[in-house]
This record gives C-alpha cells, sequence and structure tokens, in this order.
C-alpha cells in the first residue's frame, strides 16, 4: 500500500475512489459556493466537472464501473439533498431521487444501493 497526499488546496470535502483507484471525486469548497471535481491520480490532473454554485454537498460516490458518480446536493446544510448521476468527465446531471441524506453506498454487484 502506498500513501500519496492528492490535495495541497485544504478546501476539499466529500471524496471518493474510483473502483480502479485511478481517479479520485471531491467537492472544493470556496466560501459560500462548492464545486466538484475529478482528479486523475497518476498524472496529477483535475477537472472541474460542476462549476461553483452556492449549493452543499452532502456526499459523492462513483458508479461500480467507474463510469459516473454519483452525488447528493442541497440548498444549505440544514435539508435534505436531491441524488444526481452524471459521467465522470463532465456533461448533465440527472436527478435520480428527492429527499436523500448522505452518500449512497453500492450492493458489491452493482445492482443495487442503499441510501438514507
Amino acid at each position: 500500500m502506498q500513501i500519496t497526499k492528492l490535495t495541497d488546496s485544504g478546501n476539499a470535502a466529500h471524496v471518493a475512489i474510483s473502483p480502479d483507484g485511478r481517479e479520485v471525486v471531491y467537492v472544493l469548497v470556496d466560501g459560500e459556493k462548492q464545486s466538484l471535481w475529478v482528479r486523475n491520480v497518476p498524472t496529477k490532473s483535475d477537472v472541474q466537472v460542476l462549476p461553483p454554485a452556492a449549493v452543499v454537498f452532502n456526499g459523492v460516490n462513483f458508479s461500480p464501473d467507474g463510469n459516473y458518480i454519483y452525488f447528493d446536493r442541497a440548498r444549505n446544510s440544514a435539508e435534505t439533498g436531491d441524488l444526481y448521476v452524471m459521467p465522470v468527465l463532465g456533461g448533465t446531471p440527472r436527478l435520480v431521487l428527492h429527499d436523500v441524506y448522505r452518500p449512497i453506498s453500492f450492493s458489491p454487484d452493482g445492482k443495487q444501493f442503499a441510501l438514507i
């Protein structure tokens, strides 16, 4: 096992590692705004997949095949959010469910997920 520091910003939150370990998705907090980023670990390059907005991300996760990002986003920290899915390298987020609290977790075979 090798431990590698992935960011020096001090503003990263809610991180998830892709199933193959090559990408990391994280939330970047900048004052009242938050954005969603994907880092390619081997090349240490970052791509912003969702621009800064006045929202609160409550969790992020990769799909079992590593092709999609699931995230829970709310208008503020006092409310439940909505679960969205989008391609790893960006695109239009698609609403999956309303009133979700925290990130989802997938079953080992990837056919089901659990949520609060």
